[in-house]
């Protein structure tokens, strides 16, 4: 993502280093680990920890705490994205 335009470039402290990946990483595609199942999961847990996606159920089996999870509400008036902790 490339910096904006006029604005100085500030480091993050250590503990907000992971918002970066969290901006950049892709989000709902199907879980690589669930693609034959046929459970259809997508990939909307964001793990601080070692800055990656997964699905919800890759999460629970992983007993992951720290994760940020994205979710999309089509139903509004116009498309939004929320992060819940």
């Amino acid at each position: 993502m490339p910096p904006l335009r006029n604005t100085p470039q500030v480091p993050l402290p250590e503990e907000l280093a992971w918002i970066p990946a969290l901006v950049q990483a892709t989000y709902f595609l199907p879980c690589p680990n669930h693609v034959s199942s046929g459970k259809a999961e997508l990939t909307n847990i964001f793990h601080i920890a070692d800055r990656s996606t997964s699905c919800p159920s890759c999460a629970t089996a992983r007993h992951a705490t720290d994760i940020v999870q994205v979710l999309t509400r089509r139903a509004a008036p116009h498309p939004y994205t929320a992060l819940g902790a």
